[in-house]
C-alpha cells in the first residue's frame, strides 16, 4: 500500500508506553539519543521528500520520557509514530555504514500496518502487553513487595539496555553469574570499562570463567574480547522472548563495536524474522570485511 493511503479496517491503537518501549529501548536506543537526532534525521528525509512534512511530527526528549512513565498511557499519533521509527530506522542505518538506501516512510508504514493487523512490530522479539497498574505481570506471584528504585544505576542501565537492562540489573543484584556477565561485556563493548570491570568481578566471583578471562584481557584488546564473548553466550541463549531481547542486545553491542560475526548474526536473525530492512543493512556490515 502506498504511504498515505490508509486502510479503511478499524485501527488498533500502539499506545506511548508501548511505542517507546517496542520502538526505542528494546533496539537499544535511549529516549535522549533518539529525541537529540529526531530533529536532524527528520530535516534529511524532508529535503528530498518535502511533499510529506505534514506526515511527520518530532516530539522532544521530555515528551518520551513522559510516554514511558505515564501510568495512564493514549494512542500515539501516527504522525509522532512516523517521526520516531524514522529516526530509529535510521539511526540503524547510519550504524550499519549507510549501507544500502536509507530508511523512508515507506518503511515505517510497514511497521504500523503489522501493528495495525495485530502482527509483531519491527522488533526483534515478540511484542509483551504493558503492565499497567491494573495489570499483573505474567510473572509468578512472589511475597516479596515490588522495588520502587530511586538508584541512579539502574536508571542509567535501563536508559542505555531498555527493559533488557532492567532484567539483567534485577538478576546480577540477586547473585546472577551470568547477569552480571552480560552487563559486564554491554559496558565493556560501550567503552564503560570502569562499569564493567564492576560486573565482570561479580561475574568472577560467582565462578564465571568468561569473566576471569575478561578481567585479565589486556586493555587494548578488551573490546574486541568481550564481542568474541557476546556472540558466544548470545548462540547459547534460548528462543524465550526475554532471551531473544537478551541476544539482539548483545549482538547489536558487538557489531558495533565492530564485530562482523556479530552482524552476521544479527542479519539472519532478522531475516528469519521477515524483517528486510535491519537484515539487509547488517548484511552489509557483514561484508565489509569480505
Amino acid at each position: 500500500m502506498p504511504y498515505g493511503v490508509e486502510s479503511t479496517r478499524q485501527v488498533v491503537p500502539l499506545d506511548q508506553q508501548q511505542l517507546v518501549k517496542v520502538y526505542i529501548e528494546d533496539r537499544g536506543w535511549t529516549r535522549h539519543k533518539v529525541a537529540i537526532d529526531m530533529r536532524r534525521i527528520t530535516g534529511e528525509y524532508l529535503k528530498t521528500h518535502p511533499k510529506l512534512k505534514q506526515h511527520l511530527k518530532p516530539v522532544v526528549e521530555s515528551t518520551l520520557s513522559r510516554w514511558r512513565n505515564d501510568g495512564h498511557s493514549k494512542p500515539v499519533h501516527r504522525g509522532k509514530f512516523d517521526a520516531i521509527v524514522l529516526t530509529v530506522l535510521w539511526l540503524e542505518w547510519e550504524v550499519a555504514g549507510h549501507a544500502g538506501p536509507p530508511p523512508d516512510l515507506q518503511e515505517v508504514a510497514k511497521c504500523w500496518s503489522k501493528w495495525q493487523d495485530n502482527s509483531q512490530p519491527e522488533n526483534s522479539a515478540p511484542v509483551e502487553a504493558p503492565v499497567t497498574p491494573s495489570a499483573a505481570p505474567s510473572d509468578p506471584v512472589s511475597d516479596k513487595p515490588a522495588r520502587i528504585s530511586t538508584d541512579h544505576e539502574e536508571t542509567r542501565v535501563t536508559r542505555a539496555y531498555g527493559r533488557t537492562g532492567a532484567l539483567l540489573l534485577s538478576a546480577a543484584r540477586d547473585s546472577e553469574t551470568d547477569a552480571a556477565l552480560d552487563l559486564g561485556l554491554l559496558h565493556l563493548l560501550d567503552g564503560r570499562r570502569a562499569e564493567g570491570m564492576h560486573f565482570l568481578q561479580d561475574a568472577h566471583s560467582g565462578g564465571s570463567k568468561e569473566a576471569a578471562e575478561l578481567i585479565a584481557a589486556p586493555a587494548a584488546t578488551a573490546a574486541a574480547t568481550a564481542a568474541r564473548t557476546a556472540v558466544a553466550r548470545a548462540s547459547r541463549l534460548g528462543g524465550a522472548p526475554s532471551d531473544t531481547e537478551r541476544k539482539v542486545v548483545l549482538l547489536e553491542r558487538a557489531a558495533r563495536s565492530g564485530s562482523m560475526e556479530a552482524a552476521e548474526v544479527l542479519a539472519r536473525h532478522f531475516e528469519l524474522l521477515g524483517e528486510a530492512g535491519p537484515a539487509g543493512r547488517w548484511r552489509a556490515v557483514a561484508g565489509q570485511d569480505k
